[in-house]
């Protein structure tokens, strides 16, 4: 399979991990909030992970104190479990910020809207992997560590966390497969935004099918895992990877379909 580091496409579109983050905060931040943003910056272009992750979780209390949420407190939450996903590779710190995150997107999703999908689709593949990540962790501890003789250890497919969070993040792709059907059909006007945004949906959404792809067949569900991958196909084909993801993706998939034949 391959790996979500190489192909786990497109973050969200403003985190802390971006240059232009501060433009989406307006004018009502705080000195303190200001401060941070700077101090954040400086430790990303250091290369300081640990002192970002610090200034992160600072700005993030801060965040919450104010009196009405909104869309930075979910960006900072999610640029948190980003660095816990993955710079330090902690997936269960980060599952709890991926929560958070996808929480805040609730509370503050007032209207469909192509961003909040792509948002939405983005934190539930992003749990699902995490999920997925514990679980291999967990069979192998008791594999190797508790019970080195013994074969009958959970795989990383039998995390029903990890397969929920496939299902949903798929679900929420799915409600908003009219919207994104309506690119190339409709007269109804698409800003270049929104086109730019459903076909990252696209890439993100195809490699969540893919991964959950994994989780089927680590279930021994031969048939439902090879109609998971045509969709994640069928979605990167029409999506924004590059062609050298797309290339990838297609000969992983090719080569999974001759070992179920």
């Amino acid at each position: 399979m391959l790996s979500t580091k190489e192909l786990w496409v497109i973050p969200i579109v403003t985190t802390l991990q971006d240059e232009n983050v501060r433009t989406t905060f307006d004018k009502e931040l705080t000195p303190r909030v200001e401060e941070l943003l700077e101090l954040i910056e400086q430790s990303r272009d250091e290369g300081n992970t640990e002192q970002e992750l610090k200034q992160s979780l600072q700005l993030y209390d801060v965040l919450k104190q104010r009196k009405q949420q909104d869309a930075d407190v979910f960006e900072v939450a999610f640029g948190i479990a980003r660095i816990y996903d993955d710079q330090l590779e902690d997936s269960g710190t980060a599952t709890i910020y991926y929560r958070d995150a996808l929480a805040m997107l609730e509370a503050i999703s007032t209207r469909p809207s192509v961003e909040g999908a792509y948002m939405r689709v983005t934190t539930l593949g992003a749990l699902a992997m995490c999920y997925e990540n514990l679980y291999v962790i967990f069979a192998y501890c008791r594999l190797v560590l508790v019970n080195p003789l013994s074969f009958d250890a959970p795989t990383s497919g039998q995390s029903e966390d990890a397969t929920n969070y496939f299902n949903d993040a798929i679900s929420a792709y799915e409600e908003h497969c009219d919207q994104a059907s309506k690119v190339g059909s409709s007269e109804v006007d698409v800003s270049d935004s929104d086109i730019s945004l459903l076909l990252n949906l696209n890439a993100t959404a195809a490699m969540i099918h893919y991964h959950f792809a994994g989780n089927l067949l680590a279930q021994e569900r031969w048939d439902e895992a090879k109609n998971v991958t045509k969709i994640a196909l069928e979605l990167a084909e029409n999506s924004s990877m590059s062609t050298e993801e797309l290339e990838e993706l297609q000969h992983c998939i090719h080569e999974l379909w001759l070992e179920l034949e």
